[in-house]
């Protein structure tokens, strides 16, 4: 153990910068949304990067090796971006990067960047950006009457040590249809494939808006029962395994996961 016997001065940053290093022969925009590539090296944002904040200048490292060059970049604060269809009633909805310059309100594979701040104009709103607090909200809206794509709920890059899953279940947002209908199953899995749960709304259109379809909640477990662990580097996807079908069929939810890290 060493302890201080004088005063040493620290070399302390200020501000919401940071230097991070550059891929190999890539050029990084003033203004581009950065990613990181998974190995710690930046590049324009890619669908699914861990997003690291906005480019304050340009970084060209077109001619060098990784990390010969560094970008700085912007981590916190509130930026003007140009986002399709984006609406009054928007304010407080997250927003996600598909590249370095294309903003949506749709998740899909895209990165998540921050949340509207204030709507401005058409296809126009300020944006709230804080990297050291880019978590996705663990939620996603499943059609259960066309969806069948897998759906990202928590990106691998978010789960380093392993995840404990809490709760995971369902909300209606459109009633589903009924009678002698097939209803929409959704399945919640890891990487692995192993399901976590399977949300299924009621038969007869019995599941109105705002009903909770149960998956699955860690409080009603008993001693010995097993919990529903995520392996540490694996995400969480959730997939409409069977669609409504039949006269009127409908039916929406909001999938939903509350967890934990397991250290």
């Amino acid at each position: 153990m060493t302890t201080l016997a004088q005063d040493n001065a620290r070399d302390f940053e200020l501000g919401d910068v940071n230097e991070l290093p550059v891929i190999a022969a890539d050029i990084i925009y003033e203004g581009a949304a950065v990613g990181d590539n998974g190995a710690g090296y930046m590049r324009p944002l890619v669908a699914g990067d861990q997003f690291r904040g906005f480019a304050e200048s340009k970084a060209d490292n077109s001619a060098g090796s990784a990390g010969d060059k560094n970008v700085r970049l912007k981590t916190k604060g509130k930026v003007k971006l140009t986002i399709s269809g984006v609406a009054i009633t928007d304010v407080g909805k997250p927003v996600y990067a598909s590249d370095d310059n294309t903003f949506t309100l749709t998740r899909g594979s895209s990165s998540l960047v921050g949340k509207v701040y204030r709507y401005v104009t058409t296809n126009t709103a300020i944006v709230e950006f804080n990297t050291e607090k880019a978590v996705e909200p663990y939620v996603v809206e499943v059609d259960c009457e066309t969806d069948s794509a897998s759906v990202e709920l928590i990106p691998a890059h978010q789960n380093p040590d392993g995840l404990i899953i809490i709760a995971a279940f369902g909300v209606v947002t459109e009633q589903f249809g009924g009678g002698t209908e097939d209803q929409g199953v959704v399945t919640i899995s890891d990487e692995s494939d192993n399901a976590i749960c399977t949300l299924t709304a009621s038969d007869g259109g019995a599941d109105a808006v705002n009903d909770v379809i149960e998956g699955f909640f860690l409080h009603e477990a008993a001693t010995g029962d097993a919990g529903k662990v995520v392996a540490a580097g694996e995400y969480v996807d959730c997939a409409c395994t069977q669609n409504t079908s039949g006269t009127s069929a409908a039916g929406k939810m909001t999938v939903h996961l509350i967890v934990k890290p397991l250290i």
